[in-house]
């Protein structure tokens, strides 16, 4: 028995394992996303989207009007989506079910599906970067401190990728995951952000 190429076995069984084919599939903006329920599937599995089907309705519409729009902000995004009701459990003060949450990990995730040249907000990276959000803030204050704290991780992770060890840690990323090349900086950053976060 010969194996012809263990290399290839071995980064595509790497790529796997680290979700890379499953994320390259929510970069193909190609597709009607309000339609295609792969596309879907793939993009709410992969990002771990834990809401109903009209939240989920809303917000894949509303990637596919703006998938095109490169210039599209993070706080636009926040706001737009942070004023989608998705249901929630029955409680004395909140009897029809339904909320409206802030969630700028999401708004986050469909900006760098749009223009991945931007940070993930995720619980590891601000972890990391050691950033606290006040979660007792009321949603219009909540907003505006979401938006500082992103500005101030586009700050931070910009800065670290034009240093020596940022181009380092990239150059090691392409050497480890030659397939992956063609992604972003942000990308490859934040590989390392969500597994030194833990």
């Amino acid at each position: 028995m010969t194996i012809s190429n263990p290399k290839e076995a071995m980064f595509k069984s790497l790529d796997d394992m680290c979700g890379f084919n499953d994320y390259r599939k929510t970069l193909n903006l190609t597709t009607n996303i309000s339609e295609d329920i792969d596309y879907q599937k793939n993009f709410t599995s992969y990002y771990r989207v834990r809401r109903d089907y009209e939240w989920l309705k809303n917000f894949y519409d509303y990637l596919e009007k703006n998938k095109n729009n490169k210039d599209i902000s993070f706080e636009t995004i926040l706001r737009d989506i942070s004023d989608i009701e998705h249901s929630v459990r029955k409680t004395n003060k909140n009897k029809d079910g339904k909320a409206k949450t802030v969630d700028a990990s999401f708004a986050s995730k469909m900006l760098v599906t749009i223009n991945p040249n931007h940070p993930v907000w995720d619980s590891r990276a601000l972890h990391f970067l050691k950033i606290e959000i006040d979660e007792t803030l009321e949603p219009k204050e909540k907003i505006n401190h979401c938006v500082k704290t992103y500005e101030r991780m586009e700050k931070e992770i910009a800065e670290f990728i034009k240093t020596s060890a940022g181009q380092e840690c990239i150059a090691l990323f392409d050497k480890t995951f030659p397939s992956c090349v063609d992604f972003s900086s942000h990308k490859k950053v934040d590989f390392y952000l969500w597994n030194l976060g833990k």
